[in-house]
Parts: C-alpha cells; structure tokens; sequence
C-alpha cells in the first residue's frame, strides 16, 4: 500500500511544534503536568504563595516536571512562583 502524506500549513505548523515540544522535553522527568497560572478574572486569582504551597505539595508527590502556562502577562507570576519553588529545595 502507498502511504502518501501531504505537507500543508497546518501540518507543518504541527511537526515545528512536535520538534520544539520535543527539545524543551527533552531529558525532563515524567511525568509532565501543565498547570494554567491565568484566571479571567483577577478576583478567582489564585495568590502567588497559594501557588507556591500548591506546586511544591505536586512537585513532592509527583516527583516530575510540571510546566506552568500562560500568557505575557503571567510570566512575572510564574517567575515568581519558580524562584520560591528553587529556593524551597
């Protein structure tokens, strides 16, 4: 049987996106666990030190990676959480 694949925009945003998942994966530990830090509204909001007892309580009892999500504006916020979750080990 012949297999024929047909290269598209779509599929090729699909494998450039295999290849860097692939690299930023790439020796981490499993299991990974991604957790959106954004809330659409500032009052569900979940503090930083909320963040920081929630992720370090996962990161014990899952001993994996977790990667934290979202957009421009939570970079600071995940920055933050990271620092602590360093300095906490």
């Amino acid at each position: 049987m012949l297999n024929i694949n047909i290269i598209n925009k779509t599929t090729t945003l699909e494998f450039g996106l295999y290849l860097k998942s692939k690299k930023l994966l790439n020796g981490k530990k499993r299991p990974f666990i991604g957790i959106a830090i954004s809330a659409g509204n500032k009052l569900k909001a979940i503090p930083v030190e909320k963040w920081i007892e929630i992720l370090d309580n996962l990161q014990k009892e899952i001993n994996g990676t977790i990667f934290l999500l979202g957009n421009q504006k939570d970079f600071k916020i995940a920055q933050t959480i990271t620092e602590y979750l360093i300095l906490l080990k």
